[in-house]
């Protein structure tokens, strides 16, 4: 008997390169969910943003339709992962039990819903939105890399506020700030502050969005 837990809604999967933070130029396969519980005026996936979307998946068979790609990594986004919590969890659980397990997972979450399994996940890429740029307290220590969309001077801001709170300041995860629809002014606002603030103390770093410069989704 399959239970609700046991499935997902799915908007799209997808072999792809990464186009975005730390990872970027990494070829992955993208696990695109259904369902947001944002609605950000910028956002580039909006088909995603709808609860009702996408198509329901076994998680069974979501994990067989992913590792035919035969993918080293595996990248969970959406809309918002962590509102079917429950069911990624299980078909990471799912991989991790095969014999033959071979899969990096890398999540993309907004943060502001619990992260209660945290190392299911070989990687983790928040990304706090406006107005309230809200990071659950779940999610805060374990977070491997800080992505701020900058679409005005406030987003820089709000990152150097993150950068105070760094989880640990020995290991300095990545602050990636990236220009908001890869818009010339504010990659440009993002350019004259790392380049004037030089605090090589912080991984800060200028994140554009590679993809849509070479072409790719």
């Amino acid at each position: 008997m399959t239970r609700w837990w046991q499935m997902l809604r799915v908007n799209e999967i997808f072999t792809s390169i990464q186009g975005e933070g730390y990872w970027t130029g990494l070829p992955v396969v993208f696990l695109r969910l259904q369902g947001c519980n944002l609605n950000c005026s910028w956002c580039d996936t909006k088909r995603a943003l709808s609860p009702d979307g996408g198509k329901l998946w076994h998680v069974g068979d979501l994990l067989s339709s992913i590792r035919m790609r035969e993918p080293a990594t595996v990248v969970v986004t959406g809309g918002e992962p962590l509102l079917q919590a429950e069911g990624l969890y299980e078909l990471i659980s799912h991989e991790c039990s095969q014999v033959d397990s071979y899969i990096h997972w890398h999540l993309e979450t907004n943060g502001t819903l619990p992260l209660s399994t945290p190392k299911a996940f070989d990687w983790i890429t928040v990304s706090p939105k406006p107005p309230d740029y809200m990071i659950h307290d779940s999610v805060w220590p374990h977070w491997d890399e800080l992505k701020i969309v900058v679409d005005g001077p406030e987003a820089i801001e709000v990152a150097e506020m993150f950068a105070e709170r760094e989880v640990n300041p020995v290991i300095q995860q990545p602050i990636i700030l990236q220009p908001v629809s890869n818009d010339p002014e504010m990659i440009q606002l993002v350019v004259d502050y790392l380049t004037e603030k030089r605090d090589w103390r912080r991984r800060w770093r200028l994140g554009v969005q590679m993809h849509k410069y070479i072409g790719v989704e």
